[in-house]
């Protein structure tokens, strides 16, 4: 996305752009529900999702990318300052409930900082 912007390609930068965010929350959708099935498996639920930066500190990202070895495996990295590598990575945590009812695992628009983002509330 950057050397698009950089090489003044703006509208194959917007349109890269666009594809990641929709990428990422399409691989969001699909993760939750693999999620929602190890749930069932436990007789788990999910009381909460705790995203970076909003609700965990950038430092939590870094520990979540360290604990899954995602730097090794995926090539994921995130900056001292927050920022991943590559652009649109997420980092969550989900905290399980005992009551298998329960699933709040889902992206919370409410609690998001991208005021302006496209998929705010769909």
């Amino acid at each position: 996305l950057n050397e698009c912007f950089m090489a003044r390609k703006s509208l194959k930068g917007i349109l890269a752009d666009f594809m990641a965010s929709t990428y990422m929350f399409q691989l969001d959708s699909r993760c939750l529900e693999l999620v929602r099935a190890e749930c069932a498996m436990r007789k788990q639920g999910v009381r909460e999702r705790l995203e970076a930066p909003d609700q965990l500190p950038w430092e939590a990202a870094g520990r979540i990318l360290e604990e899954i070895e995602m730097e090794e495996t995926t090539g994921i990295t995130v900056s001292p300052s927050g920022i991943f590598t590559p652009p649109r990575t997420q980092a969550y945590m989900l905290l399980l409930s005992e009551d298998s009812g329960c699933f709040h695992a889902e992206h919370d628009c409410t609690r998001c900082r991208a005021r302006d983002c496209r998929w705010r509330n769909q």
